[in-house]
């Protein structure tokens, strides 16, 4: 069977429609980043971490879930294992080109608030010991009717030095980092 000019027209037709449906989504649909606020530590005290989430979207995110870590002096696995060890933080949604600010605090494995000693400040100030924050963010939004989309976070504590605050890096392992 031969096809017609007509034919050949109508399925290049069809074919260029659904490449600019599939960029108009591309184009309208919510994309969230996080940003940490500068820390500051105190010996004893509980660990408070406040982040910024971002949209530079087009459309309003709905963040269903929020998962963050805290690791100290201790590596990363290969494989990041999220545990739930922050009391439960309720994200509301995320307006286009918005952010919205959170602040948590972790606890650990066993249910106790996450704490540093004047020890660990010192070590992590002099770079001997890594303070980790990894989690990620699922959310969805009106341009993604068939799932969510997530985003992983990972970021070390960047000690001040001099006038410069506190800052976060992001950490070098990529299967940390990621848009799903």
């Amino acid at each position: 069977m031969r096809l017609s000019a007509i034919d050949i027209f109508t399925g290049l037709l069809a074919v260029t429609t659904a490449i600019q449906v599939w960029a108009f989504i591309q184009s309208e649909k919510s994309f969230l980043s996080v940003k940490f606020a500068p820390i500051v530590l105190e010996a004893g005290k509980q660990i408070e971490i406040e982040l910024m989430i971002h949209n530079s979207g087009r459309s309003e995110a709905i963040v269903e879930k929020f998962i963050a870590n805290l690791k100290l002096n201790q590596t990363l696995p290969q494989i990041p294992n999220y545990l739930p060890n922050t009391e439960t933080v309720i994200a509301p949604p995320v307006e286009r080109d918005g952010t919205t600010k959170i602040t948590f605090y972790p606890i650990l494995e066993r249910g106790r608030p996450a704490t540093v000693s004047e020890d660990q400040i010192t070590d992590l100030n002099l770079g001997k010991i890594t303070l980790y924050i990894f989690g990620f963010i699922r959310y969805k939004d009106a341009f993604t009717p068939w799932g969510t989309t997530t985003v992983g976070f990972c970021a070390t504590y960047n000690p001040p030095h001099g006038s410069i605050p506190t800052t976060w890096k992001t950490c070098q392992e990529t299967s940390y980092t990621y848009v799903k």
